[in-house]
């Protein structure tokens, strides 16, 4: 690429994601908040390890106990790293995730030039990818979004050419290496990957064995530190297959979520859940993915450059990825696994657009005699500005510009305030409450998460984990919906405090008798 246009991309990237950082004070979310926390536990020495329990699944003995056996840990690791240099503060932490961000644009105009050299369609590329719509909140905060697209980016790049050399296959697998590290689904890049080395100028067996050898070197400190703390090269997965609800993330004991029990949900329901998740899912791809508006100049920039090896194994990649999460994951998938691993194919998708743009308006201008060179300017310089509008609306609408952060940061700071009020109860023990890791960045306490399920299944996490305290929130599972309802019906809650959220909803504070 050109060294200029790079720099002024990654410069024009930095200022639009550092702009919309400065404004989130804080993580934002339970996935964010997770990566965080856990970043901390690393910086102060403590380890791959988890001060709070967020899910049941692989029974957790007690806090602390070992993290990322259901995220994964790159993010963290990176946050970390900053961390350690910086400080155990959320600029530290957020630092990395800003600067990946910036490369976006970068990595655009790169797959951009794969197609032409173009300099109008290059730059048109890395000018809609500084405003990628409703990723943008998400960019610089620490979550993998950032560094997915990259990592996914990057392989696509590298196994684009028909010919790739066995060094190029190494590398390739330790970027599935890094994109596994990074999202569990991450190994869904072998599907672009195996089929690049299987239609490629190249030998097959040592085209595969090169791509194992790179993605078992880059796996293999993971897998030692797994063998350490729980004794298999992976965590037990097998509870994300059956799940019958959402909620089930938050199931106690976990081990009650069996293949028995989603058979015996009935198949209406097991079909229910995947046809809403492909509706879920066809909406999420045509307004996060596609930008509402500029789908269909994707789809035919796409349908232009179909025979471009870049285009199909991303294709490929991104047909897995919907099926995985329509039909494997349909839960995850549509409450947001696809939009988290959706990020791998921006830059390719904004790469396709403009010329998806510039094909519309070549056959417009043939029907409706508009000089062609013109009109293809006007369009291209619209389509930015269009993306750019939607682009702040959904940045203010997600973050809040006045006063600034204020709805992205509107949960952490209520738990800022619950967190008060615990202290000035003098509360000091573990506590059950809606979002451990958001509640562990606002008040530094451990906590468990609320189970799904009633008050019979709340009073055995109480008793397996020695809960002293409960806060119950009007976002509660269905079957404390009676306890809300009535806060002082139980006889071992004991009603200490009533709270308000921002919404004047009411909060309890219990007391575990």
């Amino acid at each position: 690429m050109n060294r200029r246009r790079m720099l002024i991309l990654f410069l024009l990237g930095l200022a639009v994601v550092t702009a919309v950082g400065l404004l989130q004070r804080t993580p934002g979310y339970m996935d964010a908040a997770y990566y965080q926390a856990t970043a901390q536990m690393l910086a102060e020495g403590k380890g791959f390890t988890e001060p709070f329990i967020w899910t049941y699944f692989g029974d957790p003995a007690g806090i602390p106990h070992p993290s990322h056996l259901y995220w994964m840990p790159l993010p963290s690791l990176l946050a970390a790293g900053s961390m350690i240099v910086l400080g155990l503060t959320w600029r530290a932490a957020q630092l990395p995730f800003l600067l990946l961000g910036a490369l976006l644009p970068v990595i655009t105009a790169a797959v951009a030039e794969t197609f032409t050299s173009d300099e109008r369609m290059v730059w048109t590329s890395g000018l809609l990818a500084l405003f990628p719509g409703f990723f943008l909140p998400y960019l610089g905060t620490t979550d993998s979004f950032a560094l997915y697209a990259l990592l996914g980016s990057v392989l696509l790049l590298i196994l684009s050419p028909e010919r790739v050399s066995s060094r190029r296959l190494v590398l390739a697998g330790l970027l599935i290496a890094c994109a596994h590290l990074t999202r569990a689904d991450g190994l869904l890049f072998f599907l672009p990957a195996i089929a690049a080395i299987l239609t490629g100028k190249h030998r097959r067996i040592s085209g595969l064995v090169a791509l194992i050898l790179g993605y078992v070197a880059g796996m293999t400190p993971w897998w030692i530190r797994n063998l350490m703390t729980i004794g298999s090269l992976m965590p037990e997965t097998s509870y994300a297959f059956w799940l019958t609800t959402y909620d089930d993330l938050f199931a106690f004991p976990a081990s009650r979520i069996t293949l028995q029990a989603w058979l015996e949900s009935g198949w209406r329901a097991i079909l229910e859940a995947r046809m809403d998740a492909l509706l879920v899912n066809g909406q999420r791809v045509i307004a996060e993915v596609g930008m509402v508006f500029l789908l269909p100049f994707t789809l035919i920039g796409g349908w232009q450059w179909r025979r471009q090896r870049i285009v199909w194994l991303g294709g490929l990649y991104f047909a897995g990825l919907f099926a995985l999460m329509t039909l494997v994951f349909p839960f995850a998938g549509a409450n947001g696994g696809l939009f988290h691993s959706s990020a791998a194919v921006l830059p390719l998708t904004m790469a396709l657009t403009p010329y998806g743009i510039r094909s519309a308006v070549a056959w417009l201008s043939r029907r409706r005699h508009w000089t062609g060179d013109e009109a293809e300017r006007v369009f291209l310089a619209a389509s930015v500005v269009i993306l750019a509008a939607l682009t702040v609306w959904n940045a203010d609408r997600r973050i809040g510009f006045t006063p600034p952060g204020s709805a992205w940061s509107q949960s952490d700071e209520e738990y800022d305030r619950y967190a008060s009020a615990v202290a000035g109860e003098h509360l000091p023990g573990i506590g059950a409450i809606n979002n451990p890791p958001g509640y562990f960045v606002a008040g530094g306490q451990s906590t468990v998460v609320i189970p799904n399920g009633n008050q019979n299944v709340l009073r055995n996490v109480v008793e397996a984990y020695g809960v002293e305290w409960v806060l119950l929130e009007p976002n509660h599972p269905r079957g404390l919906h009676e306890l809300y309802q009535n806060p002082e019906s139980v006889s071992w809650l004991d009603l200490r405090v009533t709270l308000r959220d921002s919404m004047e909803r009411p909060v309890y504070l219990y007391v575990v008798e």
